[in-house]
């Protein structure tokens, strides 16, 4: 199931900031969590999340 997410020009035209600095950010952001891109992010979010139920529900 996809869900559409913003672009960085998206995020940089709501921040009224460059989209070269949304780039930037998100990249470091991206080496901090271990991932490459997006769907990587969403997918350890996902998975992250459902692990935090499972430990919530016991």
């Amino acid at each position: 199931m996809g869900v559409p997410g913003k672009t960085n020009l998206d995020i940089a035209a709501v921040l009224d900031i460059s989209p070269f600095t949304v780039k930037n950010h998100v990249q470091r952001i991206f080496r901090k969590i271990g991932v490459s891109n997006r769907t990587h992010a969403a997918a350890n979010y996902n998975q992250a999340s459902q692990e935090l139920r499972e430990s919530l529900d016991k």
